[in-house]
C-alpha cells in the first residue's frame, strides 16, 4: 500500500506542473492542446480512483485493528461497521473507540454500539453529547490505575508538558498502583499506564523523552469525570486565578485533590478540606511573594502531596496538618538553610509518614534540620534528591543516618560544597548505611574524596546502581575511614545485588575501594569507566566478579580479559584507554 500511495504522490506532482504550466500558456492567450486536456482529465480520474482504493484498503486496516483477533468474523464485522457509524465518521473517535474495544467479547461490542446511538447528554460548555460519548466510552473500559493516572493528568494547565516521572511521584505518594512497593517498580508501572493511555488516544507523546500531554478536549472530558464521584478533583490550574481568600469554600470540603497552578498573591487563614489528600500550588510566586497564613493546613489533616515547586514565601505555615505529607518537593527558594526551620515546625512531631523528598536550586539551604528530629520523623522516606544548592556539606547528616533507614534511592547533583555522602561525624559507634538503598547517583558534587567509607559499605546489601561522576577530587569510591586496624580484621566485602557500577570523568580516581580486603560482586553484569586517567587497579584485594571479559568501545574486538578484573584494569590503564565497557562474557 505504501508504494501505490508514493506513486499516487508523483502523479499528484506531475500533475500540478502541467496545471501550472497551462495556467502560464492561458494567461497569454495561448490554446492548451486537447491532448494535453484530456491528459489532466484522465490523471484525475486515475488518482481519485487510486484514493478511493486507498481509502477502502485503510478502512480494512483500521478496522482489523479496531476488531484485534475477530477481524474476519462476519458476526464482528457487522458489529464494527455499526460502531463505526455510531463515530460519526470522525477518525480520531473511531480508533479511540476501537482501541478500546479492541479483542473484547460480542455482548461489549453491541453495547457499545448502543451507547454510541443513544448518547445521553453532558453538561459541558463546548462540548456535545456526541464527543462526550466517545471519551467516556474508552475511559469506562480503562483498569482502575490508569483511570487514576489519567485523571491526574488534567491537574496541569491546558497545554502543559506533564512529566511522567512527576506522575510516578504523585502516584507512589498516593498509592495508586496495586501491590507496588518501591520507586524503581512505580516508575515501571506509571511508564506502561502512559502507554496504555497514548494507545487509547488519552494522552499525547511528545518528542521530549519522558513527557505527555493532554489534548484540550480529552482535559475538559477529564476535568467533569474527576469533578464527581467519591474522590473528587477541583481544577483550577492555569486560569489566570489570582485570590483565594474570598472563596466559598464550604462545597471543597467534598473534594480529595485541588490544583491551583496559578498567580496567586494569597489565602484565606483556615481551609477545612478534611478529605484534600493533594495541593499543587506550584508557579504562584510568579507576581509576588506567596503569603501562607500560619494556621492554613490545619484543616488538611490527610493531605499526602503537597507541590510547591517555584514558590517563594513572604510568611510560611506552621506544621499542623503535615503529618499525613508522603511527597515533599521544593524548588527555588532564595533564603531558606533549614527545612524544618522555614515553616516553623515542631522537629519533635512533624513529617512521620514522609515517602520522598526533593530538595532542588536551594540556594541558601544547609541541611535538613539544625536541631535533634524524633526517632519517627523522615523513618518512611524512600526518596531523597538534592539538585544544587551551594551550603550542603552532606546529603545523610549523622543526626539523620539513623532515622532514613528506608531510604532506597539517593541522587545528588551539582553540590559545590559536599564533603560526604553519608557524614558519621560524632557517632560513638559505628553505624551501617540505609539497609534498603538500592540507587546511590551522585554527579558533580564538589569536594568529595571518597563516596562512602567502609563502615556504610558492609551494610549495603540491596543496592542495585551505582553512579558517579564529574569530580576531580575523587579519590576512591569506598574509603576505610578509622585506618589499617580495621581494614586487617576484615575478610571480604559483599554487594549480594549489585549489577552495575559507573565512573564518569574522575580525574584523580585511583581505585574502586583502597584496602587489601576481598570483595565480592555475585551479581555484577555491567561496568562502565569514562575518563578515569589516573585508575590503574581497580582494587587492592581480590575482586571476585562474574565478569569474563572487557570490552573497549572505540574499538570492534572481541573483549580483553588478563585473569581477573584487577589485571584488566591495569591492562587498560597500561595502553592509556581511559574509555572502558564492561559486560559479562560467556567463556
Amino acid at each position: 500500500m505504501k508504494t501505490l500511495e508514493d506513486q499516487v504522490l508523483n502523479l499528484q506532482n506531475k500533475r500540478e506542473r502541467i496545471a501550472r504550466q497551462i495556467d502560464a500558456t492561458e494567461s497569454n492567450l495561448e490554446i492548451i492542446d486537447v491532448d494535453v486536456q484530456n491528459w489532466v482529465k484522465g490523471v484525475d480520474a486515475i488518482i481519485s480512483h487510486t484514493e478511493k482504493l486507498l481509502e477502502a484498503d485503510q478502512e480494512k486496516v483500521n478496522h482489523r485493528e479496531m476488531v484485534g483477533s475477530d477481524a474476519d468474523s462476519s458476526d464482528f464485522n457487522s458489529m464494527a461497521r455499526a460502531v463505526s457509524r455510531g463515530c460519526g465518521g470522525l477518525p480520531i473517535a473511531t480508533v479511540t473507540v476501537g482501541k478500546s474495544l479492541r479483542n473484547r467479547c460480542k455482548d461489549e461490542w453491541n453495547d457499545a454500539a448502543r451507547q454510541l446511538k443513544n448518547p445521553v447528554p453532558k453538561q459541558i460548555k463546548g462540548m456535545d453529547a456526541f464527543v462526550y460519548s466517545h471519551l467516556e466510552l474508552s475511559y469506562n473500559y480503562l483498569e482502575t490505575e490508569a483511570k487514576s493516572l489519567f485523571l491526574f493528568c488534567n491537574m496541569f494547565p491546558e497545554d502543559a508538558l506533564i512529566e511522567v516521572e512527576i506522575l510516578v511521584q504523585y502516584g507512589m505518594a498516593l498509592r495508586l498502583f496495586q501491590d507496588v512497593y518501591t520507586i524503581e517498580n512505580a516508575r515501571v508501572r506509571s511508564r506502561a499506564l502512559v502507554s496504555i493511555l497514548i494507545s487509547y488516544f488519552l494522552l499525547l507523546k511528545e518528542e521530549k523523552d519522558g513527557f505527555v500531554k493532554m489534548h484540550d478536549v480529552v482535559r475538559d472530558f477529564a476535568i467533569a469525570i474527576a469533578s464527581k464521584g467519591e474522590n473528587k478533583y477541583m481544577v483550577r490550574a492555569g486560569v489566570g486565578l489570582k485570590d483565594w481568600s474570598n472563596t466559598d469554600t464550604t462545597i471543597l470540603q467534598t473534594y480529595t485533590t485541588i490544583s491551583l497552578i496559578n498567580y496567586i498573591h494569597g489565602f484565606s487563614d483556615e481551609l477545612k478540606y478534611p478529605k484534600l489528600q493533594t495541593l499543587l500550588l506550584q508557579m504562584n510566586s510568579y507576581v509576588s511573594n506567596l503569603e501562607i497564613p500560619a494556621n492554613f493546613f490545619q484543616g488538611m489533616k490527610d493531605l499526602k502531596v503537597l507541590d510547591m515547586s517555584f514558590e517563594e514565601y513572604a510568611k510560611g505555615p506552621r506544621h499542623d496538618g503535615f503529618n499525613e505529607l508522603k511527597v515533599l518537593k521544593l524548588i527555588s527558594y532564595n533564603d531558606m538553610k533549614y527545612l524544618l526551620d522555614m515553616f516553623d515546625w515542631d522537629p519533635t512531631v512533624v513529617v512521620h509518614n514522609l515517602d520522598e523528598l526533593q530538595l532542588v536550586s536551594l540556594r541558601t539551604f544547609s541541611e535538613i534540620c539544625r536541631d535533634q528530629l524524633s526517632s519517627e520523623s523522615l523513618s518512611k522516606v524512600q526518596k531523597l534528591r538534592v539538585n544544587g544548592g551551594n551550603y550542603i556539606l552532606n546529603i545523610v547528616p549523622s543526626n539523620l543516618l539513623g532515622m532514613l533507614q528506608c531510604l532506597q534511592s539517593i541522587v545528588a547533583y551539582f553540590s559545590s560544597s559536599m564533603l560526604n555522602v553519608f557524614d558519621l561525624k560524632g557517632l560513638a559507634t559505628e553505624r551501617y548505611g540505609p539497609a534498603l538503598l538500592s540507587r546511590l547517583e551522585v554527579v558533580a558534587c564538589g569536594k568529595l574524596r571518597y563516596i562512602f567509607p567502609l563502615s556504610i559499605a558492609k551494610g549495603l546489601v540491596q543496592l542495585l546502581c551505582l553512579e558517579v561522576q564529574r569530580y576531580e577530587m575523587v579519590e576512591v569510591i569506598v574509603e576505610d575511614e578509622k585506618g589499617e586496624e580495621t581494614v586487617s580484621s576484615i575478610e571480604k566485602i559483599v554487594f549480594p545485588r549489585l549489577r552495575g557500577i559507573g565512573v564518569t570523568d574522575l580525574e584523580s580516581l585511583t581505585c574502586f575501594c583502597k584496602g587489601c580486603y576481598a570483595v565480592e560482586y555475585p551479581c555484577f553484569d555491567g561496568m562502565w569507566i569514562t575518563y578515569c586517567p589516573k585508575m590503574e587497579i581497580f582494587g587492592h584485594g581480590a575482586q571476585m566478579t562474574p565478569l569474563k571479559k572487557v570490552h573497549l568501545q572505540e574499538h570492534e574486538d572481541e573483549g580483553i580479559w588478563k585473569g581477573d578484573l584487577n589485571a584488566t584494569v591495569q591492562h587498560i590503564f597500561n595502553q592509556k584507554v581511559y574509555f572502558i565497557n564492561m559486560h559479562p562474557g560467556i567463556v
